[in-house]
């Protein structure tokens, strides 16, 4: 049997932590793929989705990375701050 510690236990999950914030942006974008489409099929032409506000999100900026995402896709992208809630809008019609 491995020997273990929470010393080596807490040295790999530093080094790693990266990979949390990394695999749950993946599956924020897919998700909010699916249901731009969605909405798209359905006549919409925006999407409001809450945005997490776990402390690793916010360290590597996420949120920013998603907006610039969906922005150089050709989407109109605004982020709304209301105390602790954060959302964003996704809109692909041109306002104006």
């Amino acid at each position: 049997m491995n020997e273990m510690n929470a010393a080596e236990m807490k040295k790999k999950s530093t080094a790693n932590r990266h990979k949390v914030p990394v695999a749950n942006l993946e599956q924020f974008i897919n998700r909010t793929n699916e249901i731009i489409k969605s909405k798209a099929n359905d006549g919409h032409f925006s999407y409001i989705t809450l945005v997490p506000s776990d402390p690793l999100w916010n360290e590597y900026q996420c949120t920013e990375s998603i907006a610039n995402y969906y922005r150089s896709n050709g989407f109109k992208v605004t982020i709304h701050n209301y105390l602790l809630n954060v959302t964003m809008t996704i809109s692909w019609l041109e306002e104006g």
